[in-house]
This record gives structure tokens, C-alpha cells and sequence, in this order.
């Protein structure tokens, strides 16, 4: 995340900071390198000042954070044996062909 001109959704240039700035909702800033969801903040859920605070904690960073487009995750419901040994169907979040679950994560593969 820096400010800079650069390709955006569309393919047209913008100034990312601009862009990021006033797509708020549509955008998701996270750690570069990280996972389960650490640091990650989906602009959507936060207010414009929090957003704003949060740009500019990545910019004194630059190296450290990335901003992408917001997605919705497919969700497919798998068979899980529950408690009682009995299977039943669970919803689960598809990112990938990973599939994580509190169960642990599964690869799909075709």
C-alpha cells in the first residue's frame, strides 16, 4: 500500500490512495505476509476516520500492507460427522480449493 498511480478494477489508472480513500466499502487492507485473518480490516465494517487511521498506519508501512478489492467466498456445504457420529452438512467458506473449518483444513481437488 503506497500512494502511487497504479492499474485499478477496472484497469484504468488511480491514484491508489485517492481510490482507497473513497472505495472504503469495497476494499480490504491486510498484512502482506500473514494469515487466519490477522490485521486483515474489510473497509465495510469500518467508519470513514477509523478507515482513514488505518491508511495511514499502512503508509507509514508501505512495505508491510496490501489493499485489494473486497470478494464474496463461495460457500459449499460439506458432510461432517458430528458429536453423536452421525454425518450432517456444514457450510463451509471455499478460498482457493482450501477449505478451512474448525476441524482443520481440506484441500479440494478434482
Amino acid at each position: 500500500m503506497s500512494d502511487r498511480t497504479t492499474p485499478g478494477p477496472n484497469g484504468d489508472r488511480i491514484v491508489l490512495l485517492e481510490y482507497a480513500r473513497t472505495h472504503r466499502a469495497a476494499l480490504v487492507l491486510k498484512p502482506n505476509r500473514s494469515y487466519g485473518g490477522v490485521g486483515v480490516e474489510v473497509g465495510a465494517t469500518v467508519d470513514q476516520a477509523t478507515w482513514d487511521r488505518l491508511l495511514d498506519t499502512a503508509l507509514a508501512d508501505e512495505d508491510r500492507w496490501v489493499i485489494q478489492s473486497k470478494v464474496v467466498l463461495p460457500v459449499q456445504e460439506y458432510p461432517v460427522p458430528g458429536p453423536d457420529g452421525q454425518i450432517h452438512l456444514e457450510p463451509f467458506y471455499v478460498v482457493i480449493g482450501f477449505v478451512p473449518s474448525r476441524y482443520g483444513g481440506r484441500r479440494m481437488t478434482a
